[in-house]
């Protein structure tokens, strides 16, 4: 959906895919992920996979990170007044994160995401973006 969305935007600096199979290896040179690692089984899988393109920088942004080191399953129950779902999410603990993303590169940068913080009687968490460069 969101490819279709962003076609009119394609041009010769940005294109869109729905499978990582699409991508031409020779054409790419920034990775934009956001929004959706948390909702996968496993991100690390994802990470992985992510790591086989050519992309030598990637931009993470809209991860979710606890305050704590360890990382939490959750659930995201949606609004009554968008639709009755829920969906089961990774909070990732801090120092977890850090941990997983530097095993695919350096992280050269975070930064709050538009999302901002968000905090519980258990548990603070705030959305982040990050910077990964890869060698």
């Amino acid at each position: 959906h969101v490819v279709n969305a962003c076609q009119p935007y394609k041009n010769s600096e940005l294109s869109f895919y729905e499978k990582l199979e699409d991508i031409d290896s020779t054409e790419n040179s920034i990775l934009l992920l956001s929004g959706f690692i948390h909702y996968v089984k496993n991100p690390l899988e994802y990470l992985e996979m992510f790591s086989s393109l050519p992309s030598k920088t990637w931009l993470l942004d809209r991860v979710p990170i606890l305050a704590m080191n360890e990382d939490k399953i959750m659930v995201q129950h949606v609004p009554k007044k968008f639709y009755k779902a829920s969906y089961p999410s990774w909070l990732f603990g801090k120092a977890s994160w850090y941990e997983k993303l530097n095993n695919f590169g350096e992280i050269k940068d975070s930064f709050p995401s538009i999302d901002g913080k968000v905090g519980t009687l258990s548990f603070d968490m705030e959305f982040q973006g990050f910077l990964l460069e890869r060698s």
